[in-house]
């Protein structure tokens, strides 16, 4: 069980829960895994820098409360979801953006690329960027269509090795940085 202190704590700690005002609720640092860092305190006004799990700063009163320690469930975006069920119930707490479906497997009353004896879209599915609603699917305003050839594709493919690799990494050394 994590008991609140207030933030004249050791610089670097790890805090979870922090709070805006003096007297309230935590609002900082709540997500499953997350935590602050208490960077500084300037004793002169009473305040305290801490780092959120965004990356930015924030600058709160030393009088504010928060909870030594990170929010339980760490790492539950990375399980897979395995069935549609899982996805339902999540995504039906949250906002109805799921199922997606496709646009071709629709009527044409419910999309402009529904419609016709098999799925096909029928037409040029890039269209202006003054396009006016309902008209406005496919590719809005493309700089250019079909599939990467030579050095773009060559390019886009080492970008694409250099992200991964970086994301790896960087969630390496965020755990062995604070294992320390």
């Amino acid at each position: 069980m994590f008991f609140p202190f207030d933030l004249f704590l050791k610089e670097r700690l790890s805090v979870t829960s922090s709070i805006i005002s003096v007297i309230g609720g935590g609002v900082f640092a709540k997500c499953s895994g997350d935590y602050a860092i208490v960077i500084s305190h300037n004793p002169d006004n009473g305040t305290s820098r801490i780092k959120l799990p965004s990356g930015a700063k924030k600058i709160v009163a030393s009088g504010c409360r928060a909870m030594v320690g990170q929010v339980a469930g760490g790492g539950r975006t990375e399980k897979p979801m395995l069935k549609a069920g899982n996805a339902f119930h999540k995504y039906h707490v949250k906002r109805n953006y799921w199922p997606k479906v496709r646009g071709v497997a629709m009527n044409p009353v419910e999309h402009p690329h529904g419609g016709g004896n098999h799925q096909h879209i029928g037409q040029a599915i890039t269209v202006r960027r003054n396009t006016p609603p309902r008209q406005k699917v496919g590719f809005i305003a493309a700089r250019r269509t079909g599939r990467l050839h030579g050095q773009a594709a060559a390019t886009a493919s080492k970008a694409k090795k250099r992200k991964k690799l970086f994301a790896e990494k960087s969630w390496w050394m965020n755990i062995l940085k604070h294992m320390t």
